[in-house]
């Protein structure tokens, strides 16, 4: 298995070959447009003078086959790098969406990776690469400049240096508000989708003219700081265009002022007018690039980093199927932003085909417990391993084989049941989908829905019931005959029959050996498990069979009840 990082140096390789083309082409395309001074120099020393209509037609044809050629040399260029920059940016996004995949469910901000890609697919695509192509050929224009006269030089060189300097400026002007404009955007767009996605309880408690006013509140803020960055620019761009134009006067005028005084022909005032005009276009062109240039280097070095630290810690190696062995050895989980650990030395260790109950109060770390062990969070010590292996080090996709897992919230996906249960594996074998549906006992619901297996649920399963998301997504989890099934609140949003469906699913799970973690608030489960798990405050309260940890249970709970009546 490749390190993300080798791939991604890769794909830049690979788009060398096709930045030396865009070069060259660049290269040809001002040859071609360089003549225009020389056509407007020989117009008006020679055609002009001479009246020879023969020698203008033949150089206006000439100039028009040349330019023909330029323009058909730029579109293909600009069809070329697009076609480039998307080919980059479907394989970036590839390799990147696992990654904010992970921090996501690790509860970090996941989507920056996606955004870089984005900014390096505009760059690539965008007018700021092609100015970078262009910005070179502009010493050629000026080498000319020089050659007429160096005064004319000496000009459009200040000139551009100018040019440059105000792009800088435009950049470093806006930055700030941007940033800020930015993050206040994502703040309120986060707001506005909480509140939509409970809007039943904003209606039912009038909450909506609350909500509205804080989001026009956030809203007047967003919209002053875009309006402080976009007058920054408009009055840098401003004076800008005011250069710009005036060294276009300046150049026309000192090359007449020259041609009066002889120095050199009518004809050079309006090549030299063509030539600051190329030379000056790409500087131009930069003030408007300068940001998409900056946020290409920045999303560069982000990606790099990111890919450069995923490409530690992983597993290379396919390992063998495993037969279910769990063991947590004094595991400890402490969440970014927080000092105290969740979980404190977790240990304990499950045989193949035993089922474990989870039980503590809420904020006790039952949730958490059940990500760690499926590898959706990295304890800072210790380990979570499966028949020895480290649980966070398995790829995901060959993890994900050997497991299932019923989240707390269940989250289902646009699309139909079948796809849903086969976790939209494209080549899933139906009797795989039915046999899935079968032991999480869901295959007669199922039957029962319009279209069956090929019932679309709507987004996020909203076409369903809680309860039949709840049964859909044990079936998913039960997809594949997993070796080990990690249930959080199972039985969350399930009537009395889903009661019972959920009891013959976990009889199922115990005959065919899944190792099985459940973890629950009801104490009707416990009687269908093999050992059980109390966690208090993040720590292992009492861990063995069923039997003697609710005797333990007991036993303390009667001692902190009399020592409650003796302080009475």
């Amino acid at each position: 298995m490749q390190k993300p990082i080798d791939i991604f140096d890769k794909i830049f390789a690979d788009l060398k070959p096709v930045a030396y083309a865009a070069a060259l082409v660049s290269f040809f395309i001002n040859l071609l447009i360089l003549p225009m001074s020389l056509y407007a120099l020989q117009v008006m020393d020679r055609v002009v003078t001479t009246g020879s209509m023969a020698t203008l037609i033949w150089l206006t044809l000439i100039m028009l086959v040349m330019f023909a050629v330029a323009g058909l040399l730029q579109s293909l260029r600009s069809i070329t790098l697009a076609r480039a920059a998307d080919w980059a940016h479907e394989r970036i996004a590839e390799l990147a969406l696992p990654i904010v995949l992970t921090q996501a469910a690790g509860g970090q901000k996941g989507a920056q990776q996606l955004r870089d890609a984005a900014s390096l697919r505009n760059f690539l695509s965008g007018p700021g690469l092609a100015t970078l192509f262009d910005a070179p050929w502009s010493v050629l224009y000026i080498l000319v400049l020089f050659i007429i006269h160096p005064a004319l030089g000496v000009l459009v060189t200040a000139g551009a240096s100018a040019l440059l300097i105000l792009a800088w400026l435009n950049e470093a002007a806006i930055r700030e508000p941007t940033k800020e404009a930015s993050a206040f955007q994502a703040r309120n767009m986060q707001e506005l989708e909480l509140a939509t996605r409970n809007a039943e309880a904003t209606q039912a408690m009038g909450m909506g003219k609350a909500l509205t006013t804080r989001w026009r509140m956030m809203q007047t803020r967003i919209s002053a700081l875009q309006m402080l960055g976009s007058d920054r620019a408009a009055i840098i761009q401003g004076f800008t265009k005011f250069t710009r134009l005036s060294l276009q006067v300046l150049v026309t005028g000192i090359a007449a002022w020259l041609s009066v005084d002889g120095i050199v022909t009518a004809g050079a005032i309006v090549a030299s007018a063509i030539l600051a005009s190329r030379a000056l276009a790409p500087f131009e062109m930069a003030i408007g690039s300068w940001k998409s240039m900056n946020d290409a280097r920045t999303a560069y070095g982000q990606l790099r980093e990111v890919f450069m630290n995923a490409s530690t810690g992983i597993e290379t190696m396919t390992l063998p199927a495993p037969d279910g062995i769990l063991s947590l050895e004094k595991a400890t989980y402490t969440p970014p932003g927080r000092e105290a650990p969740i979980l404190n030395q977790i240990d304990f260790r499950l045989e193949a085909g035993e089922t474990l109950g989870v039980i503590g109060a809420s904020g006790s770390g039952k949730s958490t417990l059940a990500r760690l062990i499926m590898g959706v969070y990295a304890p800072q010590s210790g380990a979570v391993r499966l028949d020895g292996a480290d649980i966070y080090r398995w790829p995901r996709e060959e993890f994900g084989k050997y497991a299932g897992y019923l989240p707390q919230d269940v989250e289902l996906f646009g699309g139909s049941v079948r796809d849903n249960i086969a976790r939209f594996n494209d080549n899933a074998d139906p009797e795989a989908i039915v046999r899935a549906a079968q032991l999480a006992n869901a295959h007669e619901l199922i039957l029962r829905l319009p279209q069956g297996y090929d019932t679309q649920i709507g987004a996020g399963g909203a076409l369903l019931s809680a309860g039949q998301r709840q049964r859909i997504g044990l079936a998913r989890a039960f997809y594949g005959d997993p070796r080990l099934l990690v249930l959080d609140e199972p039985d969350a949003s399930l009537d009395d029959t889903g009661q019972q469906a959920l009891v013959m699913a976990l009889r199922r799970a115990k005959h065919e050996n899944m190792t099985c973690v459940v973890v629950t608030h009801r104490k009707s489960l416990l009687t269908h498990v093999d050992k059980l798990l109390f966690l208090y405050d993040g720590r292992v309260a009492a861990f063995g069979p069923v039997a003697t940890v609710m005797e333990a249970l007991a036993a303390k709970q009667k001692a902190m009840q009399a020592a409650e009546g003796a302080n009475v």
